[in-house]
């Protein structure tokens, strides 16, 4: 009977794969080096991430975010992530904490931007959406608690009518768990 999935010839075994192209750009994005020209220190380790929209490229690191054209040319930052939340009634959320989150919405052209906080007794996600499709312009600020369970390690999912985080979540003792939470996407882009 045999392996389906094995070559059935020499011919087919000798073709070799095409090579991967090479990138279109390339650039230097943020380092930890941005960390410690805005504190004075460095993270280990960075948790570097970002996102690509239509015509920009958002970078966080745990402390820093900036914000590229497709070209790589720097339009906003390094900036300190607690920034985006200057004025923000929860001031837990001014204080750059880390484990930040670059998610672009292409089905609204949206940039989510979001960190936790870390000072407890009450712990928040940090949820930060555009108000256009411009990632150097203004934000619709949020704050999700989730009570005294720190909530480590957030992810984000993008839908037709909600964002969704997950988070591990450790309790003041013991506790252990799994957090989701499903927010109201059109409630916040209003």
């Amino acid at each position: 009977s045999g392996d389906k999935a094995v070559q059935k010839s020499a011919a087919a075994a000798a073709t070799k794969p095409a090579p991967i192209p090479a990138p279109v750009t390339t650039f230097e994005g943020l380092s930890n080096q941005d960390n410690f020209n805005l504190f004075g220190f460095r993270v280990n380790p960075p948790d570097p991430v970002g996102d690509v929209g239509k015509n920009h490229y958002v970078q966080m690191i745990n402390l820093a975010y900036a914000v590229y054209d497709k070209s790589g040319t720097l339009l906003l930052g390094p900036a300190d992530i607690g920034s985006l939340w200057a004025g923000f009634p929860v001031e837990d959320c001014t204080d750059p904490s880390g484990d930040p989150i670059v998610v672009y919405d292409q089905l609204d052209d949206r940039w989510i931007l979001s960190q936790f906080t870390t000072r407890g007794p009450e712990y928040f996600n940090c949820v930060a959406i555009s108000v256009t499709g411009d990632p150097t312009g203004a934000y619709y600020r949020y704050a999700f608690s989730t009570g005294v369970n720190f909530p480590d390690y957030p992810k984000y999912g993008v839908w037709k009518h909600s964002y969704v985080i997950t988070t591990r979540e450790f309790g003041p003792t013991v506790e252990y768990g799994i957090g989701v939470y499903g927010l109201e996407k059109l409630k916040m882009m209003e």
